[in-house]
């Protein structure tokens, strides 16, 4: 369809996106008093895409859809960088599925997502022409149970290499507002005190940090609330926290 600016009515909202599947951009246009028009984008023919699409549906602290989610993917030494947030229209909003036009690559080398929470996923040699589904999941895990008198593993995922991971635990609960603790800035922990130190470890090249603990045999049989906070930035102004995780304890 043809746009032409005289005959057209006011237009009210403008929507982008791929809607026929065929790696370019769309544009639906809503007029006041009014039809819908659709424009075809058909420029791009014959080109090589990259379609990233998020579901962070397993993490409660993620927006709906991955909004703020910072995409960056790298090929053939360039960079190019997307944050999904849906853009800004009257009434409506663009596709959330970002869309990478590759030129004539054909592999791209990294795709890094680093979500609203501060934690991140990375994929490596990702081929062109596809729809990439990729899932938030919690960057906390910890063993199901623990055992008084024997170790456990608490890791937690998605962290830049060499990061310190800090691992604290409490068996009085939680709480939605807990407190600060020095060098992470304003950043409040969700553990009722006493809170306690697990211990810390390093982040290796996966981004992933694992703390072998071991279960005194004198701790109570109860639930076992861990959490895992990071420092980041000057005076730790930009530091993050996981999910907590619970754990029962069992002898």
């Amino acid at each position: 369809m043809a746009f032409d600016a005289q005959s057209s009515p006011d237009g009210f909202g403008a929507c982008f996106g791929d809607y026929d599947l065929d790696g370019d951009l769309d544009l639906l246009v809503i007029n006041n008093n009014g039809p819908v028009h659709l424009y075809r984008n058909n420029v791009h023919r014959n080109k090589h895409w990259l379609r990233i699409d998020v579901d962070t549906s397993a993490n409660p602290a993620l927006a709906p859809g991955g909004s703020g989610t910072r995409v960056t993917i790298k090929a053939s030494g360039k960079k190019s960088v997307q944050v999904m947030d849906g853009g800004a229209s009257y009434l409506g909003c663009s596709q959330m599925t970002t869309l990478f036009g590759l030129g004539s690559v054909r592999t791209v080398d990294t795709v890094t997502l680093e979500w609203a929470d501060g934690f991140r996923t990375v994929l490596h040699d990702v081929d062109d022409n596809q729809t990439l589904k990729i899932t938030a999941v919690l960057p906390l895990i910890q063993d199901e149970n623990m055992h008084r008198g024997q170790n456990f593993d608490t890791t937690v995922r998605g962290l830049n290499s060499g990061e310190v991971a800090w691992f604290l635990a409490s068996i009085a609960g939680t709480t939605p507002l807990g407190d600060h603790f020095p060098g992470f800035g304003d950043l409040a922990v969700n553990l009722r005190q006493p809170v306690l130190q697990l211990g810390s470890a390093i982040t290796d090249a996966n981004g992933e940090a694992t703390l072998t603990a071991f279960m005194p045999p004198w701790v109570p049989l109860t639930q076992l609330a861990t959490q895992v906070v990071i420092s980041r930035g000057e005076n730790g102004v930009g530091s993050i926290k996981t999910n907590v995780v619970l754990g029962q304890i069992q002898n």
